[in-house]
């Protein structure tokens, strides 16, 4: 992620504002809208102009408070901490470590982190003399949060910055008309542009920009330039090859569109998704380019500036400055509402196991049940020919005491933000008695008038333990025995003696 010092952010006309297909929800991550400086959780706290926005190794959001001179630090649970910069209390010195480093000195720019999980941030100050001519210091504040500056040779202004899978810098200079790369051997050369303005694409330093600010990279190490004055997307791949890929040269309003037939009006920061597409912070929206050049909206409007989540075309921000990517979710640094706002993909309801048909028994139970998956919350509503079954919103519909009037199709409805999905009808049978079908053993034995006999059983053939069962003396018809528990075994065998 990347920004243009200083941006600033003109509402145009909203005509030509197309939204992403996506399902996107706007939060509010960090940040009570109040401007000041308080450390805390979640919307508890409190920033001063949050202007730009980027992630470490372990998925903290590192964010450059403005107006507070201090880098504060964002755990992926929303706790708000102070990482580095004193404020403007004059006892702090340069360099120095943590809330000891006076980050006042110094007229920041964008920020980024590198593979050290070292925040690099870039500045307009600078001077000239010395080996390298012209030069302009960038802040790199180390793991352990000692602040230090860095000189790039050659560079007037530094705004933008980035880094590739080397972890070699990159930087735009905005005055100067160039790309800079410093490499990790600590060398800087010019990387695309010829110093002087213009719009011209080809390679390495036969190319030009005109104010080049916002830069960003992706997993391919394609460099994305937003080259201010021009109001142009434009890329440069590894082997410095610049090329146009959206807007329209001067063109200074915000349409969507593919390719050239889109237009900017601002672009104060930017990064890459996991897709390849490039996520934009416009002032008071977030548009994206796809890696063929397709712009759209994902949130906010073109016209209006306000505070507003929710649902990407009803979301509203006021200086959308800082922007990243973390874990899938997109985080802006909204610095004229004072918060970070999160921007999260919300699937539409699916439905995952449809309700099967059951079959049942007057006056008794009859269950259908659902599983289905979306973003939450999910909403659930059975029906049947009726119409709604009033009370029956859960992912299991329970019939009790059934009548024959309920025979039929029951389904449900599921619904979240994005939209709803209907189930596949599941049938109901409800028949008029239900019988319970057991096999039992019933023994008719014959034997002599006035005798005793016992009657024993075993499971096992092979055991010698026969269990006594019943005792009976004949009369003058047959014994007929009728084993209740016979059910319940898998085998079992009888035999009949007298008794003795």
């Amino acid at each position: 992620m990347c920004a243009a010092l200083a941006p600033t952010f003109l509402n145009c006309s909203a005509h030509a504002q197309t939204y992403d297909t996506n399902n996107v929800v706007v939060e509010t991550f960090a940040g009570s809208g109040f401007f000041g400086y308080l450390d805390g959780q979640g919307t508890q706290t409190m920033f001063y102009n949050p202007s730009y926005i980027t992630v470490d190794l372990s998925n903290n959001l590192v964010v450059w408070d403005s107006s507070n001179y201090r880098i504060r630090r964002i755990s992926p649970d929303g706790t708000v901490s102070t990482f580095a910069g004193g404020g403007l209390d004059g006892s702090l010195t340069f360099p120095g470590y943590g809330t000891n480093l006076d980050l006042s000195i110094l007229s920041i720019g964008c920020i980024a982190m590198d593979y050290a999980n070292a925040v690099w941030a870039t500045t307009s100050q600078g001077g000239s003399g010395g080996p390298g001519g012209t030069y302009t210091l960038a802040l790199r504040i180390g793991a352990n949060s000692y602040g230090s500056l860095t000189r790039v040779n050659g560079a007037s202004t530094l705004s933008g910055v980035c880094i590739d899978s080397a972890n070699n810098l990159y930087f735009a200079d905005v005055v100067g008309n160039r790309i800079y790369r410093y490499a990790t051997n600590g060398l800087a050369d010019v990387f695309a542009g010829s110093g002087n303005p213009g719009a011209i694409d080809g390679n390495w330093v036969f190319t030009s920009f005109y104010r080049p600010a916002a830069l960003a990279i992706d997993t391919a190490d394609n460099i994305y330039v937003w080259d201010s004055g021009n109001r142009l997307i434009r890329r440069i791949n590894a082997n410095r090859d610049v090329v146009t890929i959206a807007g329209r040269s001067g063109a200074a309003a915000n349409v969507d569109g593919v390719g050239t037939n889109a237009s900017f009006n601002s672009v104060a920061a930017m990064c890459v998704d996991g897709s390849g597409s490039l996520i934009l912070a416009c002032g008071s929206s977030i548009r994206k380019m796809t890696a063929v050049g397709k712009v759209t909206t994902i949130a906010g409007s073109f016209s209006q500036n306000a505070y507003t989540n929710g649902a990407g075309p009803l979301a509203r921000f006021s200086g959308a400055s800082g922007v990243c990517i973390s874990q899938g979710t997109i985080f802006v640094a909204d610095s004229g509402n004072q918060r970070i706002r999160s921007i999260a993909f919300v699937p539409a309801p699916l439905v995952r196991t449809q309700p099967q048909p059951q079959t049942s028994c007057l006056g008794q139970t009859a269950t259908f049940e659902i599983r289905a998956s979306g973003g939450q919350p999910l909403s659930y509503q059975w029906w049947s020919q009726a119409g709604p079954l009033s009370g029956q919103t859960s992912t299991n519909l329970v019939l009790t005491n059934l009548l024959s009037s309920q025979a039929g199709a029951y389904w449900v409805v599921v619904t979240n933000t994005f939209g709803s999905v209907t189930s596949a009808p599941a049938q109901l049978v409800v028949n008029d008695a239900c019988v319970g079908l057991r096999m039992y053993a019933g023994l008719d034995m014959v034997g002599q008038a006035g005798r005793a006999y016992v009657l024993s059983y075993v499971n096992d053939p092979t055991s010698t333990n026969w269990i006594a069962l019943a005792t009976n003396t004949l009369g003058s018809s047959n014994w007929f025995f009728l084993d209740m528990d016979s059910p319940f075994q898998t085998k079992r065998f009888y035999k009949v003696n007298l008794k003795p």
